[in-house]
């Protein structure tokens, strides 16, 4: 590089949990990444596990993001905090000059990313959504390649994650809310962990390197056996982008299924394996047997952070604006909003007709679901087309969908 990156002021926002491991990554890279954390804020501070680092540093600390706006300034806001606290976060940070990286999803619901790009524009600041696997050069590449017309038209597209998650995960005040103190959150699977894999289907095939495809009906079997008020399970088929996209995704299994992802071209079948080697983590198989490896996920998890500096410094464009990721909030919204959950709560430790409940290593299991599941994406079935156990699906038109929201009163 012949010059020196200059180095970015950041405010990081939320330094608990996941906004955690993003502060131990930025505090591990502050000369790589030129960037100078100005301040953090938690209210939580003193449970944070970078404490004793920040400490040492002597990066100063909030307990509002107001706090620290009275206190100095900050070219971009890291913003690592809860679901319902999105939009108006974004919006302090905006109104005091920052631009944002803000972790997914966008918001709660549509009607409140909307208002989000809205400030944004009125404040000339870019709103950065940290979907990680948009970032990450392997799947920028390959976006490059399907916009070139090389692997053809979409076709089907399905992803497959099966995450078990304890009672710890699901002890965090707004985990698996519907609402809390009276704010949306809609935090769910679909919503948060598992976000990334309908998104970046959604991404992949959008028509320019920063934008994704809209879903325009989908089909939803919700489920849960956690305490929860949303889903910790969802069978979704989206039509977006002229394909039909499969998804299938669920805590209440025994054991983990890393993500894995195929997107089937008229000319390629695309493979994204989440815990995939160098090799084997992001390939196009041609129909004459032929591989391009795109190479790997893992080294590049928390790439979002630098490549966002670099929007802040000018030197790169935007990938995944608040635009960009209303696609996924827009189906999972929708979904959450308007289809029925199958509550199997009742099933805990009982035979029924509905699958049996019962707890492994702390995680709610529904019996026979995890086998289905995996079953489906091989087979390349929804789940309802192999059985009848759970129903059917709700069916919800995307086109022109208002949350409730934005509805007129």
């Amino acid at each position: 590089m012949s010059e020196e990156k200059r180095i970015v002021s950041a405010v990081i926002a939320g330094v608990g949990g996941y906004g955690g491991m993003i502060t131990g990554d930025v505090l591990d890279h502050l000369n790589d990444y030129r960037v100078r954390v100005a301040g953090v804020v938690d209210p939580f501070y003193v449970a944070s596990p970078q404490k004793e680092r920040l400490d040492a540093l002597g990066i100063p600390h909030y307990d509002t993001l107001e706090a620290f706006y009275a206190a100095d300034q900050a070219e971009l806001a890291i913003l690592c905090t809860p679901i319902q606290y999105h939009e108006a976060h974004a919006a302090c940070a905006m109104a005091h000059g920052s631009d944002v990286l803000i972790e997914k999803p966008a918001a709660a619901t549509p009607a409140q990313a909307k208002r989000m790009m809205e400030t944004a524009g009125r404040c000339g600041k870019t709103v950065n959504v940290g979907f990680q696997l948009s970032y990450m050069s392997a799947i920028l590449r390959l976006k490059e390649d399907i916009l070139s017309g090389r692997f053809g038209a979409p076709k089907d597209c399905w992803s497959l994650v099966l995450w078990p998650r304890n009672s710890a995960y699901y002890a965090r005040s707004w985990a698996g809310r519907f609402t809390l103190n009276g704010q949306y959150v809609l935090d769910s699977i679909a919503m948060n962990a598992c976000a990334h894999h309908l998104h970046i289907l959604y991404f992949l095939l959008g028509s320019r390197m920063d934008s994704a495809a809209m879903p325009e009906r989908e089909k939803v079997l919700l489920m849960r056996v956690n305490d929860i008020e949303t889903f910790d399970t969802a069978m979704m088929e989206i039509e977006a982008g002229g394909a039909t996209l499969h998804y299938l995704v669920s805590h209440a299994v025994p054991d983990t299924t890393a993500p894995i992802l195929k997107l089937h071209f008229e000319k390629a079948d695309i493979l994204i394996q989440g815990e995939g080697t160098e090799e084997d983590a992001v390939t196009a198989v041609l129909p004459d047997g032929s591989r391009i490896h795109y190479g790997d996920l893992t080294k590049e998890y928390f790439r979002k952070v630098p490549y966002t500096l670099d929007v802040v410094r000018g030197l790169a464009a935007p990938v995944c604006t608040i635009e960009t990721a209303m696609a996924q909030l827009l189906s999972v919204s929708a979904a959450t909003f308007e289809a029925p959950v199958l509550d199997l709560r009742a099933n805990l430790g009982k035979n029924s007709a509905a699958p049996r409940v019962y707890v492994k290593n702390d995680v709610r299991v529904a019996d026979g679901l995890s086998e289905l599941m995996k079953r489906a994406y091989d087979e390349e079935k929804m789940p309802w087309t192999l059985t009848d156990i759970y129903g059917a699906p709700q069916e919800i038109a995307l086109a022109g969908y208002l949350s409730p929201d934005e509805r007129p009163l």
